[in-house]
């Protein structure tokens, strides 16, 4: 899968502009400030229907020197992939809000627009998916498997309806004089029967992605040091443990989570009444990284979590391709001022002839002239991007 171009209309700092894309390697350069990640957020948008920088979409219409707002903003980029060529259209106006559609075609839900360009990003704030809290270690995993598995990704959103009206029920309960048990028992069953679907497909997801998480860091650290993922339940629901290694030699039964998760929301009914919350389920589970059975967020270095990310994200891009038999487009902002030659040079060397890549870097100093052989360089500066021929 690859872009072939993208079109931007009053979308952050650019009035106008039209980007063709080369299959391999497309940077761009320049100071900070100048539209470099405008550009990945565009593309991020058209692939996912939002922002990765703000949830605001009137944030990302273009302002003039005299900050009066534009209209709105048009992106849209050409995608070819084994499926043939898509147009993929994302507009917005602050009274009509956002229309999104697919070959000319709306759509009516924003998650209907996942899949058709798959994405894999890495940016500075990625290492929080290390040294951050669990909701970012679960979204890593949540978002790319919504991108390619549409029945996860419908899973995830029936699970955050259903436990949004628990919550509103468990806060009622909390207030009222006298209650039944029967509506919670209602909201508890379809709480555990989707739960289950999502931790299985989490589990085995983060299997294949720990053995290929586990190669490449083997590879980056010269066999040094062995990275392990360890899955944290907020319940028991695996031979009465709470967290087991991602070995490979884990297999979960939908029926036996949803029973263990079922059985335990029913044993702190009064806790969740009391805290007016749901504290029970995979909207509470954690996904640990170890570096010789150690855990990175506590005890590893900043080196050592740049690593382990980066590990991470290289095992995404092989899993989606394992899955759906091509690779995403891997998009890069600002991440080669956090690595250091050695790391950049091998995350360049795994993925080149493969991946189309966009990047985005304040100096061309950052690439060997071999990467940069047949890529296509664009300076950016002040909303006007440029093509340098490469020599």
């Amino acid at each position: 899968m690859r872009i072939a171009e993208l079109e931007l209309t009053n979308f952050r700092g650019y009035d106008q502009a039209k980007i063709a894309f080369g299959p391999g390697l497309n940077l761009f350069y320049g100071d900070n400030a100048q539209g470099k990640t405008n550009i990945i957020e565009a593309v991020y948008v058209c692939a996912t229907g939002k922002s990765f920088r703000t949830a605001h979409d009137r944030e990302l219409i273009r302002r003039g020197d005299d900050q009066r707002e534009a209209d709105g903003f048009r992106v849209q980029t050409r995608v070819i992939s084994r499926s043939g060529d898509l147009c993929l259209t994302v507009e917005y106006e602050p009274k009509a809000g956002k229309v999104i559609s697919i070959n000319g075609f709306p759509i009516a839900k924003r998650s209907e627009l996942l899949g058709y360009l798959t994405v894999v990003i890495f940016t500075p704030e990625d290492l929080s998916i290390v040294k951050g809290g669990p909701s970012h270690r679960r979204r890593f995993i949540d978002f790319e498997l919504a991108q390619i598995n549409p029945a996860f990704r419908y899973n995830l959103i029936d699970y955050g309806k259903v436990l949004r009206q628990r919550n509103m029920l468990l806060r009622q309960m909390a207030t009222a004089d006298n209650f039944s048990d029967d509506l919670k028992e209602v909201f508890d069953k379809q709480l555990a029967e989707i739960a289950a679907k999502l931790v299985v497909k989490r589990v085995f997801a983060l299997q294949q992605i720990a053995r290929s998480a586990q190669e490449l860091h083997r590879s980056i650290t010269d066999g040094r040091e062995s990275l392990a993922l360890e899955y944290v339940a907020s319940y028991p629901l695996y031979r009465n443990k709470r967290s087991w290694l991602l070995d490979g030699t884990i297999n979960l039964d939908e029926e036996e989570v949803r029973e263990s998760l079922l059985n335990y929301l029913k044993s702190k009914t009064k806790e969740e009444i009391k805290r007016g919350i749901s504290l029970y389920g995979p909207h509470r589970d954690d996904l640990n990284l170890l570096i010789n059975a150690n855990e990175i967020r506590t005890f590893g270095s900043q080196g050592q979590q740049r690593t382990a990310t980066l590990a991470l994200k290289l095992a995404e891009l092989e899993y989606m391709h394992q899955e759906t038999g091509e690779y995403p487009v891997l998009l890069l902002d600002d991440v080669f001022s956090e690595l250091d030659a050695f790391r950049r040079k091998f995350l360049l060397d795994t993925v080149k002839e493969q991946v189309q890549i966009l990047v985005t870097a304040t100096e061309t100093r950052y690439f060997d002239p071999t990467h940069l052989a047949g890529a296509r360089v664009f300076e950016v500066r002040a909303g006007r991007i440029t093509e340098r021929a490469q020599h």
